[in-house]
């Protein structure tokens, strides 16, 4: 049923030619029969294979939109002093509500962020290329709002 679908996707009708195994004749026509009639099958069966690659495809792009994008996060160094991590985030991309440490950020590609708060408080700032941002020990969650990617260097205080 469903290659029937795809089939007249294409805008191919099914077609009930001679089996193969009606051709008996040794006539030159015959063999123009026979050889059309591979190739029929070939046909079809390059049809069914792409339909099955395109369902697949969407199937595949639906499901990949329905994941929640994370943010990225490298390690670059850690000692008994600092962690130094690189962040990455794509637009749109929220980060998960934890604990943060006493930082220092250097911010490498801007981006306008939203915090959440557990309390449900928002808060809005735009980082820009080049800043270097001092931020306190909280809890909250980081949203990037910005149509562009933020990335940025972050040094947690131990």
């Amino acid at each position: 049923m469903m290659s029937l679908a795809c089939v007249s996707i294409f805008g191919i009708e099914p077609h009930a030619g001679p089996q193969i195994a009606e051709v008996v004749s040794k006539k030159p026509g015959a063999r123009l029969l026979l050889r059309r009639s591979r190739k029929e099958k070939t046909m079809k069966r390059l049809i069914l294979v792409l339909c099955v690659a395109l369902l697949n495809v969407a199937g595949y792009s639906s499901a990949q939109q329905q994941v929640e994008r994370k943010t990225t996060v490298t390690k670059l160094l850690e000692n008994e002093r600092v962690s130094i991590v690189r962040m990455t985030s794509k637009a749109g991309d929220k980060g998960a509500m934890q604990k943060r440490p006493d930082r220092v950020l250097h911010i490498i590609q801007g981006a306008k962020v939203r915090f959440h708060y557990p309390d449900g408080k928002t808060e809005d700032a735009v980082w820009k290329p080049g800043d270097v941002v001092y931020q306190k020990a909280d809890n909250r969650q980081v949203e990037n709002i910005d149509t562009r990617d933020l990335e940025y260097l972050s040094v947690h205080l131990k």
